[in-house]
């Protein structure tokens, strides 16, 4: 059968289709199917003669069993007819082992009788003819054992494509795990014309999103791998790698008014009050904090119990009668079972058979993935109370020698007899999430509960909106500034003294000891009513300071008792660390605060310490400005910022408490924060004069001009450009309303802000509409919305031209999305009924199970095909070894006469071609 026109493809479709034998013998008379050489062509025809009054079926009954009925002389032509049959006999294969395996191609390695994709088929034929347990009646196939775990050979369409293109390894793995949860036939992977190689490598090109969106996005545990979420992935890993982490996208695009809008679907052409805009921003606030920490909008409701949408904004925006109950379901927090990956509550409290999380080693530290030693430090912790014991099996508090014999109990009053509850399960898998989640260690997260948590009597102290924001404005200072977490921590509380790790131990106790700094007889620290002054020296010591420093420091502190406590110590350590920080003078220290910080929130919120450390080190580092002219705060700055005579008169004469009001004869830090915005903001305009005069145009009741025409003139900046960031920024907002809002310094900078984003990242197709959308938080039920918003994205790493170069966005951004979606389908699985009633507890006895190996990096490819052909092989191996009989199948069941002709490729395709001339049809 020769060329490749319609008639060829309507007699491969015909030969393709299940159709009787009788076709077949047709289609060979009407020389529709050519038979070489062509003096065999009676003894063939003879032949189907035979298998049609026999009722033979070519697809399924073995050829040998027909030639054996009919004379053959084992001569060339006996070889060529028995050879041309058995490719027959494969081709019609193709359609019934299974039908989803054809697809027509118009190339010559589509259909090929000697292909591997043939041989693929013959294996699975194989299988399929071969019974588990011939010594029991009815037992499954061997392709049925097979299709329960690997589902995806039987959806693989054999198209010429799978043949050579090489994927990465970790793409089959994943896609193998993935059919395996969903367990259901599907459209099979059928690579195109149009999918590139380089597209290949560079992104999964076929990974079920459905079973990362209705399945794993929902689970809780395990606590250290979920709630993963394969949408928000992708959007860090695209971020990340345009070296702009998502938190600062949140920080830059994110829009109170756009939230406003987007919670209301657009509907409320009202504009929104000053509270509702408050708590709009304070959700923009929660998502970029628990963004800095790594905390997913889930992570965030099973560590707080809260979402980023607090319940007064959806009582104020979403809905005003929600009650707590309705709130809680909204943002879908899970029972505590569920976090610690039990069915019900009863069966986590549970205390018999080592069922309950009581059971110190083979429950608790198992599901929690820590060490027995890391689960001491927790109960030892401050924000614990002393409200958890661990107790032996018999009751006594003495230590049986055993791990297997601890209970964990609720102490209350003294007394460790009460059972774990529900409140104390729910506490444990927060912490311990928060911990394992932000990288903290213990220690410093002990502080910060303690000092931003919500502290029960009961359960100790817990973790809230607050605790969050406050520790990325603790870990963000420490980034800045370079000094470790737990050096930070007394800033907003007392010194830790908790154990052999805290800070107290580490300035006073270590090498040389004071013993007025040692514990006293009750355990306690400085409770001796000691002299400060007396014992100054080692304060000095620790805190690096000179007397002068120190009497400065003492004095700013407001300490006039000169007891040596806790208190006072840790008073001077704070205000000694920020002078450090800020390299000022101690002796400048209570003028430095009353012009910094006249809110006295420096040493209460770490946000606020935060901003003032970094506008200050802009001010004297890059803005150039000495502190002791910021602390003399006259009319001189006028000068230091290159103020004309216009531009002094003009903030002069704006009305105290609008935004651009400047009293030279009392100027402020906000003052000066504004005159220094301004100064940089018409460092970037055409002229110096154009920024004053827009602002004088903001402020002028008798304007002209709209508000986009003199943005273009003012930055010079395309007018589509400015139109879709004031769409996007201000939804909802009219032309004097978006005016209003630019009478200041602030917009116009986030205006800048916004558009040299975009410019920097370089990314064609990354608009202004899709960072704003991507900055948006979702309200709750989320999985949805994230999801389109990772198309988006996906999209447009698609739109890019293709390579494999590891230095390409798309192949920098899938090859670690791989590896997270395998962390995720692995820790899925592990948790799969099926696959734990079969005592399958770790990756590797999960990749032995559904043969492959999921250990391999991305950088290994391999081709569709030979991946199939490879895992059919090792199974039928597995089998012959005795390696599958704990899944009921014979070590004896297959036809080993038959495996040693088609265990290797290259014997198969010897013994299936026509002749050394001739080509497959």
């Amino acid at each position: 059968m020769e060329g490749n026109g319609p008639g060829v493809q309507a007699v491969q479709t015909r030969l393709f289709a299940k159709e009787p034998i009788v076709t077949i013998y047709n289609l060979i008379s009407d020389g529709r199917i050519s038979v070489r050489p062509e003096n065999i062509k009676s003894t063939v025809l003879d032949i189907l003669d035979v298998a049609v009054l026999e009722g033979f079926d070519i697809s399924k009954d073995n050829i040998d069993n027909l030639l054996d009925k009919v004379k053959l002389k084992d001569d060339d032509d006996g070889n060529a007819v028995r050879t041309f049959l058995r490719g027959i006999s494969r081709f019609q294969a193709l359609v019934d082992l299974p039908a989803a395996l054809v697809s027509s191609g118009s190339s010559d390695d589509c259909n090929p009788i000697i292909s591997p994709a043939a041989y693929f088929v013959d294996l699975l034929r194989m299988l399929k003819n071969t019974s588990s347990n011939t010594s029991k009646e009815n037992s499954p196939t061997l392709l049925d054992k097979l299709a329960t775990r690997r589902p995806d050979l039987l959806t693989l369409q054999l198209s010429y494509i799978i043949l050579n293109d090489l994927i990465p390894y970790s793409d089959l793995a994943n896609e193998a795990m993935e059919s395996f949860i969903k367990n259901v036939s599907t459209a099979g992977y059928s690579m195109t014309d149009q999918e590139s190689s380089e597209m290949r490598l560079s992104e999964p090109q076929y990974a079920d999103y459905s079973i990362y969106s209705d399945q794993i996005t929902a689970r809780a545990f395990p606590l250290t791998v979920f709630p993963y979420s394969q949408a928000l992935d992708l959007q860090r890993l695209f971020f990340q790698n345009v070296n702009t982490p998502l938190w600062e996208v949140i920080g830059v695009f994110g829009s109170e008014h756009r939230l406003y809008q987007t919670v209301m679907n657009g509907n409320n052409h009202s504009a929104p009050t000053a509270d509702q805009l408050k708590l709009a921003k304070d959700v923009l606030e929660n998502a970029a904090a628990a963004e800095y920490l790594g905390l997913s909008p889930a992570d965030y409701v099973s560590i707080t119990g809260t979402s980023i949408f607090s319940l007064d904004f959806f009582k104020a925006v979403v809905d005003r009668s929600i009650d707590q109950q309705s709130y809680e379901k909204k943002i879908g927090l899970l029972a505590t079972s569920k976090c610690w990956g039990y069915d019900s509550t009863d069966d986590m409290l549970s205390e018999l058979e080592s069922k309950g999380l009581l059971f110190v080693k083979t429950q608790l530290i198992r599901r929690a993935d820590i060490t027995f030693e890391q689960f001491l430090e927790l109960l030892k912790s401050r924000m614990l109370q002393g409200q958890l014991v661990l107790e032996s099996s018999d009751g006594s508090a003495e230590f049986p020698g055993m791990i297997e014999d601890l209970r964990l109990r609720h102490s209350t009053d003294g007394k460790s007899k009460d059972p774990v509850t529900e409140a104390d399960c729910r506490f444990l898998q927060s912490t311990i999430r928060l911990w394992r989640k932000t990288g903290w260690t213990l220690q410093d997260l002990d502080c910060a509960l303690v000092s931003f948590g919500t502290r029960n009597r009961v359960h100790g102290y817990t973790a809230n909106s607050e605790t969050i924001i406050a520790m990325a404005a603790i870990q963000r200072i420490s980034a800045l500034t370079g000094i470790a977490v737990s050096m930070l921590m007394p800033l907003w509380g007392l010194m830790d003294t908790n154990g052999d790790k805290s800070l107290y131990v580490r300035l006073f106790l270590r090498g040389w000891k004071d013993s007025v700094f040692s514990l006293d007889d009750k355990g306690n620290y400085l409770q001796a009513n000691a002299s400060l002054e007396a014992n100054r020296e080692p304060l000095l010591a620790a805190f690096r300071l000179t007397e002068k420093s120190f009497s400065a420091i003492v004095t700013a502190a407001g300490i006039t008792d000169d007891k040596l406590n806790l208190v006072n110590v840790t008073a001077i350590y704070r205000i000694s660390l920020l002078c450090q920080i800020l390299s000022i003078d101690p002796a400048y220290f209570e003028s430095f605060k009353a012009l910094l910080d006249p809110n006295d929130d420096a040493f209460i919120k770490p946000q606020t310490t935060f901003d003032i450390i970094r506008n200050f080190l802009y001010l004297t580092q890059d803005a150039g400005l000495s502190f002791p002219r910021i602390l003399s705060r006259g009319i001189h700055l006028a000068t230091d910022f290159n103020l004309n005579f216009d531009e002094v008169q003009f903030f002069q004469a704006q009305p105290l408490g609008t935004p651009l009001a400047v009293d030279f004869g009392r100027i402020d830090y906000k003052m000066i924060q504004l005159l220094q915005t301004y100064k940089e903001l018409s460092s970037r305009t055409k002229t110096p004069t154009d920024l004053l005069d827009f602002l004088k145009w903001t402020t002028n009741l008798s304007r002209e001009g709209s508000l986009a025409s003199k943005l273009v003139v003012l930055l010079d900046v395309p007018e589509p450009r400015i139109a879709e960031y004031l769409e996007q920024r201000y939804p909802g907002q009219d032309e004097q309303q978006m005016i209003h809002l630019f009478q200041g310094t602030a917009e116009i900078k986030k205006l800048l802000e916004n558009i040299s984003f975009v410019d920097r990242a370089g990314v064609s197709g990354l608009t202004l509409k899709l960072l704003f959308t991507l900055a948006t938080p979702v309200v709750p039920p989320t999985t949805t919305t994230d999801f389109e918003n990772a198309a988006q994205l996906r999209d447009l790493l698609q739109s890019m031209p293709s390579s494999t170069s590891d230095t390409s966005l798309a192949t920098r951004v899938n090859s670690k999305l791989r590896e997270n979606q395998r962390s995720a389908l692995v820790a899925y699985l592990l948790q799969h009924p099926y696959i734990k009633a079969r005592g399958i507890t770790d990756a590797d006895s999960l990749f032995e199970f559904l043969l492959i190996d999921g250990q391999l990096e991305p950088s290994l490819q391999t081709s569709r095909i030979q991946h199939a052909i490879s895992t059919v092989q090792r199974y039928i191996q597995r089998c012959i070894l005795g390696l599958e009989k704990t899944d009921g199948v014979a070590s004896n069941t297959i036809n080993m006469d038959r495996w040693k002709r088609v265990e290797n490729y290259r014997l198969w395709e010897a013994n299936h071609k026509y002749s050394p001339t001739s080509k497959p049809g």
